[in-house]
C-alpha cells in the first residue's frame, strides 16, 4: 500500500479532506496514492508536518540511510512553530531576542549548577 495512502487512512481522513489540507484537488491525492504523480516539495512538507513524520519516512527512504537527525516535535512545539510562521518579520524578531535570551539564561544556569556540583 501506498506510504500517503497508509498513512491518510490511518489518520481518518478522505482525500478529498486531505486535498483541502493540502490545498490541492481529491483527483490529486489519488494520483498521489497511485503513484502517478509525485507531490512537489512543499506538498511534501505540508504532508509530513501533518502526518507527523519526516520526509523521509513519506518518501520511502529508510531512515538508517540518511545522515540526518530528523527532530520529533511534540504537538505544543508544533503548534508554537505554526503561529511563529504568521508572525510579521518585527514580531518574529521580538520573538527570537526573547528565546535567546531565555536560552542563554537557562544555559548559564545550568553551567552555575554544574560548578556546584
Amino acid at each position: 500500500m501506498n506510504i500517503i495512502k497508509q498513512l491518510r487512512q490511518e489518520k481518518g481522513v478522505t482525500q478529498e479532506e486531505l486535498g483541502k489540507i493540502l490545498n490541492v484537488q481529491k483527483a490529486t491525492i489519488s494520483k498521489y496514492e497511485t503513484g502517478r504523480v509525485m507531490p512537489d516539495v512543499p506538498t511534501i512538507l505540508k504532508m509530513a508536518n501533518f502526518f507527523n513524520v519526516s520526509i523521509y519516512y513519506l518518501l520511502g527512504i529508510p531512515e538508517n540511510n540518511t545522515h540526518s537527525h530528523d527532530l520529533i516535535l511534540s504537538d505544543k512545539e508544533r503548534e508554537i512553530i505554526y503561529k511563529y510562521r504568521f508572525l510579521s518579520p518585527a514580531a518574529k524578531g521580538t520573538v527570537e531576542l526573547i528565546l535567546e535570551n531565555q536560552y542563554e539564561n537557562e544555559k548559564e544556569e545550568k553551567s552555575r549548577e554544574k560548578q556546584a556540583i
